[in-house]
């Protein structure tokens, strides 16, 4: 049993440290009160363990019984906790604006949501009214079942939102590119500015744009895939290269804009 309670403690502590980026009124809402939950959850876990060891040190009624309530009571606070979880992450794809994910792809993710958290508050009255040690463990074991699913879940919205930041950077630089272009086209003869250098780091910049897009594209079919931890690093390392080509377009294009500017003065 102490397996999968600091498993929880590690998973959803972890969930806790990613970045906010908050655009959908109700996700600082939902993240509050998930973040409360989980507080009390660790307390649980805490007289969890105290009433467990009092009770296999003494082997009296009295502490059987308190291994018992601490034993319960740690089992609602768990499922309070994946509940509270499965509202932020429904409430964190919202967040996601309709120009960088499909309405259909949302409502997917919402869905099965919906699927995971209609299921939990059924099995909300038996966790309630167990009393046995063989309860608790037949009902802990039911919902590890789904641990994987949620958690699986909750990554792929997460990367959901870091690649709607890197498709609205992208989007930026394209627009930076654009209007760089066309200042290129304005001073290129200047005879006091190198134009050929100018053009040749518009076709640089715009070579990294393109490298950067095909790396989020290929993000962005990875995501589906995602059903642990490790699969959701390796989207992300896949998104931290897109974001490097798109630091060089952008290195590339300063450039421009400063040799424009220092001519200027």
């Amino acid at each position: 049993m102490l397996a999968w309670i600091y498993m929880w403690l590690f998973v959803f502590g972890l969930l806790l440290l990613m970045p906010i980026r908050p655009v959908h009124a109700s996700y600082p809402e939902a993240r509050l009160a998930y973040q409360t939950s989980y507080s009390q959850y660790r307390e649980a876990v805490s007289n969890y363990q105290v009433a467990r060891s009092e009770y296999l040190t003494y082997q009296t009624l009295v502490s059987r019984a308190q291994a018992e309530q601490s034993t319960r009571e740690l089992l609602i606070d768990r499922h309070e906790v994946i509940l509270r979880y499965l509202d932020m992450i429904d409430e964190r794809i919202q967040t996601v604006s309709d120009l960088y994910l499909d309405e259909s792809v949302r409502a997917q993710i919402s869905g099965k949501i919906d699927v995971q958290r209609k299921w939990l508050v059924a099995l909300e009255p038996q966790i309630q009214n167990a009393e046995t040690l063989d309860e608790f463990v037949r009902l802990s074991g039911q919902t590890d079942k789904q641990i994987e699913n949620i958690v699986a879940m909750g990554y792929r919205v997460h990367a959901y939102v870091l690649l709607s930041g890197l498709q609205e950077t992208e989007a930026s630089i394209g627009d930076l590119l654009s209007s760089t272009t066309e200042q290129v086209l304005q001073v290129r003869n200047d005879s006091e500015l190198d134009g050929a250098q100018l053009e040749r780091w518009l076709v640089d910049a715009d070579q990294k744009l393109q490298l950067a897009q095909t790396t989020i594209d290929n993000a962005g079919v990875s995501i589906t895939g995602i059903e642990s931890k490790e699969g959701f690093d390796d989207v992300r390392l896949e998104m931290q290269r897109a974001r490097r080509h798109q630091v060089e377009a952008n290195q590339f294009l300063g450039e421009i804009v400063r040799n424009i500017k220092i001519q200027d003065e």
